[in-house]
């Protein structure tokens, strides 16, 4: 990885999906025959956020949790930005619920 010194990045965002930990593995359907423990190394579970990466590399850091969140990243500025999507779990599983609805009311 370079330092943004060392590359253009003014005014470029990185997004990144911070869901806890590798959550969008748990839809695949091998993991589902595993483990308990193996599908936690897996999914390596986790909450950190990632702040304090966005201040090693030089980055402004905005965490969108919900949609009134991205007012939060206002005018481009000239350094760059992460953005850290973070997803509530919940409302991940009412999705995936209604599209797993969906999708077998359609096969």
């Amino acid at each position: 990885m370079r330092d943004c010194g060392q590359v253009e990045c003014h005014g470029r965002v990185l997004a990144v999906i911070n869901d806890g930990g590798g959550q969008i593995f748990g839809r695949l359907p091998r993991l589902q025959t595993l483990s308990p423990r193996a599908g936690e190394w897996l999914t390596n579970p986790h909450a950190a956020n990632l702040a304090g990466f966005a201040t090693l590399w030089g980055m402004r850091h905005v965490a969108i949790r919900t949609p009134d969140d991205f007012d939060l990243l206002g005018e481009p500025c000239a350094t760059a930005t992460l953005l850290e999507l973070v997803p509530d779990p919940n409302q991940t599983r009412q999705f995936w619920v209604a599209w797993d609805r969906l999708a077998s009311s359609e096969g």
